[in-house]
């Protein structure tokens, strides 16, 4: 018989799909996977050829109707397998021979609220794939193998083999020994600056007293403090305290490293380790210190075991596996070295073991690029652990300021949000909180606000205010951003229920110097009821994004591991695609706005990258035009990278052509490298079909698959068209105006020597299309004039 090839520590379930009822009938059930798609006699169980055993998944495709496509598809829990963040290997087998491209395996992550989080095709390249011959009995499987991260807030995965590409194709596409297993490799957090994280470095390390780099043994048992080959995450040695001493004793592994060019007070730390234990009692612990200059403890916090045993605990520590544990972190004031402790006590009599690995730290980076508001996460202040508590910047108002609270029940980065919890029926709370505009914002300017808000709300509204006022104070204006009812979500309690992301754009009115927002529960008095806020920021929006731009994270500023190139997940619309994803990257080699943009980095002859999204449309109409403007860079050798355009119904379908807007060779003005060549910035309008809901976007490198070569883009933005006049240039004997139109619309141009004595040149003018030009010929009196377009 032959063995099967799956990854060590595979958690798959079913990965040689032998386990099933009826399984020599294509027909068969196999354990742990379903039939799906708009046909699901596609999906069969074969036995003509496999990879080991008796039996391998296919999808026959002979329907080449629009819904004629079979998938099968299979989900595995990720609790006691992965976390978000971690990288994982996947593996198997495939052979095919299609109509056209392409057939594929997805892979989809859910959050716990069932919503996917991020998704990866890995897509068939060509028609056959390289051990075809001529029917499934007398052809190879090839093998693939590809690398995934698991995005955060992923509670559950899905592997899908799916014969759709569209509908309409047909041919076969069958694989077997299908394989997910945890990288083997140190899972650290992006960024980290612990020093010697895995253990791997030091001496004697194989030999349980050896001496681990940067570690130091402590507490009044050393000997407690071992290291360990007998079980690790990742490479060799893992750090263990093992406490077989009830008498008052402990043992204590401390490490320490300076802040300095790592953090600094007020930032926000990530920490990350791998932890397993089988203990007497409660509890071990993993201890953070912070300290000052003078090395006195300016900070404190403990992450303690739960319970006796780890979830993945065994019996022994060579046939358990670890548990992955995160943790947030605020740097305090005065705070200059940073102290992490693996200690065995609890109480002094407490025995048992527990072992850490892959131990991690990073600074969280800015939620938002140029964001100018202060405390914008409300993780800084005093007494912050209490609904009393003081977020620094921020201050109590309103008529009842006990409903002016903080909060740690739920939050979206961190582990403090802002709230207002009203049960005061004639009274209402305030928080609010001003910042100078000057270095910031200037009078014009428009600001971007971004906050995640959840409420449950009765008798009435809440609302986020943003008011201007002069350097002295005296009030401007002010804009409300009013909320009823529940948050998308809203499950009755802030514990249990989500943040929703809010966007709002304001414009810095005349004689502006001071920018207030403040979170407000009346309208009227007598509305009761909780509301929450947190990851406020405040930036100015950027020139190069045009207004009213509906596209979310224009400039791919947003997102997680953004300076991680194959590993960054930007916010917003996109996933990853194609049949190579570390090719789809983030760069921070060149962009537009402020630091990062969207990369295709091609270096595989025989495979493509793709960044792919849906946009939803809402309140655009049949008929009307969007402008779409991005910025690109590129390098290109053997073929076209593309970024294109299509509009799909509600169920992704596409309607009518897509636009193709295909690159080869270099951009003007390249220079020889990303760093030193300009971006050339694109312009395009499309009228919307009808049935149109969501714009597609594909921004790919495989125009052909043998195309190799770097493609940037940056600030891409999507608004619905507004009618501007786009050229006024001297033209047989008089003015030749030209502006952005619609088609089937008509125009009036008026003329008026003096601004507000419009006279009509033309009525009824029927639009030239995308744009329209007008001819002027008529003599005006005067030195000066001023032409206005009508869309009647």
């Amino acid at each position: 018989m032959v063995h099967a090839d799956v990854l060590p520590k595979n958690f798959w379930v079913n990965p040689t799909f032998e386990l099933g009822s009826d399984l020599d009938q294509t027909t068969g059930t196999v354990s742990n996977w379903n039939r799906g798609g708009g046909d699901s006699t596609i999906c069969h169980v074969i036995t003509d050829n496999s990879v080991s055993a008796g039996h391998s998944l296919a999808v026959i495709d002979a329907n080449s109707g629009p819904d004629g496509y079979g998938e099968w598809y299979s989900d595995v829990l990720l609790g006691g397998h992965a976390s978000g963040g971690d990288t994982l290997d996947i593996q198997w087998y495939e052979m095919y021979n299609l109509g056209g491209p392409e057939m594929r395996l997805t892979v989809l992550f859910f959050n716990a609220s069932g919503n996917v989080v991020g998704q990866t095709h890995f897509v068939t390249s060509g028609t056959t794939s390289a051990g075809w011959v001529s029917t499934i009995a007398d052809s190879a499987f090839t093998k693939r193998n590809g690398s995934l991260t698991v995005p955060l807030g992923a509670v559950k995965m899905r592997c899908s083999l799916v014969s759709g590409g569209s509908g309409t194709l047909t041919g076969v596409m069958i694989i077997d020994d299908l394989s997910v297993a945890r990288a083997p490799v140190a899972n650290l957090l992006f960024g980290n600056f612990w020093a010697n994280p895995s253990f791997e470095l030091g001496s004697n390390l194989d030999q349980t007293n050896g001496t681990v780099l940067n570690w130091n043994r402590g507490g009044n048992a050393a000997t407690i403090c071992q290291v360990i080959t007998n079980n690790y995450a990742s490479s060799n040695h893992s750090l263990a305290v093992i406490d077989s001493n009830a008498g008052d004793f402990y043992g204590e592994w401390y490490s320490d490293v300076l802040l300095s060019g790592n953090a600094s007070p007020g930032d926000s730390l990530n920490i990350q380790w791998y932890e397993m234990y089988n203990l007497s009692g409660t509890e071990m612990r993993l201890t953070v210190l912070f300290f000052n200059g003078a090395d006195g403890v300016v900070g404190e916090t403990h992450f303690v075991t739960s319970g006796t045993t780890n979830a993945g605990w065994l019996g022994t520590i060579e046939n358990s596996t670890f548990t992955k544990r995160n943790g947030l972190l605020a740097v305090p004031p005065g705070a200059v070295k940073m102290r992490c402790s693996l200690v065995s006590g609890g109480t002094g009599t407490l025995t048992g073991v527990m072992i850490i690995d892959d131990l991690s730290v990073a600074r969280i980076t800015p939620l938002v690029s140029d964001n100018f508001w202060l405390n914008s996460t409300f993780e800084t202040g005093n007494n912050l652990n209490q609904p009393a508590g003081t977020p620094a910047n921020w201050n109590r108002g309103g008529s009842d300021a006990s409903i002016d609270r903080v909060t740690t029940n739920n939050f979206t980065s961190s582990s403090h949000a802002l709230a207002l919890v009203d049960t005061n029926t004639s009274g209402y709370g305030e928080w609010y909180s001003d910042v100078l505009l000057s270095g910031h914002a200037s009078p014009g300017d428009r600001l971007d606000i971004k906050w995640s808000e959840m409420f449950g709300i009765t008798n009435g509204e809440m609302r986020v205010t943003v008011g201007f006022f002069t350097a002295g104070g005296s009030f401007i204006t002010e804009t409300h951003f009013v909320t009823s009812g529940n948050s998308a979500g809203w499950l009755g309690t802030i514990a249990g229920s989500p943040f929703v992301k809010r966007q709002q754009e304001v414009v810095v009115p005349a004689g502006a110097g001071k920018i207030r927002v403040a979170l407000v529960s009346a309208g009227p008095v007598a509305t009761v009821g909780g509301m929450v806020m947190d990851d406020l920021t405040v930036a100015v929006h950027p020139t190069t994004v045009q207004a009213g731009n509906l596209l979310p994270n224009p400039t791919f500023e947003e997102g997680d591991q953004l300076d991680n190139p194959t590993g960054a997940l930007p916010a917003g619309i996109w996933a990853r695609g194609g049949s190579d994803g570390a090719i789809d990257q983030v760069s921070s080699a060149n962009s537009v706005s402020p630091t990062h943009s969207l990369a295709l980095l091609d270096n595989n002859e025989g495979g493509y990258g793709e960044w792919y999204g849906f946009l939803a449309l809402p309140g655009v109409r049949t008929d009307d035009v969007v402008d779409l403007q991005w910025f690109q860079l590129y390098d290109t050798t053997n073929g076209n990278m593309r970024l294109s355009f299509a509009f799909t119904d509600a169920g992704n379908t596409q309607i009518g052509g897509g636009k193709d807007f295909n690159v080869e060779g270099q951009s003007p003005g390249w220079l020889g490298s990303l760093g030193a060549s300009p971006f050339e910035r694109r312009n395009e309008r499309f009228v919307v079909p009808a049935g149109a809901v969501k714009l597609r976007v594909n921004f790919a490198s495989g125009g052909s698959g043998t195309v190799t070569g770097t493609m940037l883009i940056d600030d891409l933005s999507v608004a619905l068209s507004k009618l501007k006049i786009t050229a006024f240039v001297p033209d047989s004997g008089g003015f030749n105006l030209t502006w952005d139109s619609t088609p089937g619309k008509t125009y009036t141009v008026q003329f008026a020597s003096i601004l507000g004595s419009w006279a009509p040149l033309i009525t009824g003018l029927a639009s030239g299309g995308l744009t329209t030009s007008y001819l002027d010929t008529e003599f005006h009196n005067g030195d000066a004039g001023f032409y206005r377009v009508i869309q009647e």
